[in-house]
């Protein structure tokens, strides 16, 4: 099995690291933004953003919002994005869709996929 590739199924072991602080980045209109990261904010801000997620969550997925949740989701949808990106210049979010606006929420909200399987030469 010199030159012969295999591949094997590893199992990553978790590891939390207090220093590492690389944040994901999105690109609107040939810009680079970086996003904030979840420790940026404190216990209590993390708790709303929690709770108003699922609030927005249950809101977009009914069949037919009132207009006060409408207008109360699309705030929020306003409201977060300028809190997640980091510099974000107010007339490059507010030409941002409802949809990019999810998107770039959906990104920031989602795990790191880890590598479940890797190539080594034997």
């Amino acid at each position: 099995m010199a030159d012969e590739e295999v591949k094997e199924k590893t199992v990553e072991t978790p590891v939390f690291s207090t220093t590492k602080n690389d944040r994901p980045e999105i690109e609107i209109d040939g810009k680079r933004y970086k996003l904030s990261l979840l420790d940026d904010f404190s216990l209590k801000e993390g708790m709303k953003l929690r709770r108003d997620g699922i609030k927005f969550s249950k809101i977009s997925q009914s069949e037919d919002p009132s207009d006060e949740e409408a207008d109360w989701a699309q705030n929020f949808l306003d409201t977060i994005v300028q809190k997640i990106v980091i510099d974000i210049e107010e007339d490059i979010a507010n030409k941002l869709s409802t949809g990019q606006k999810v998107e770039i929420v959906n990104f920031f909200t989602s795990p790191v996929p880890e590598q479940t399987e890797q190539t080594t030469n034997e």
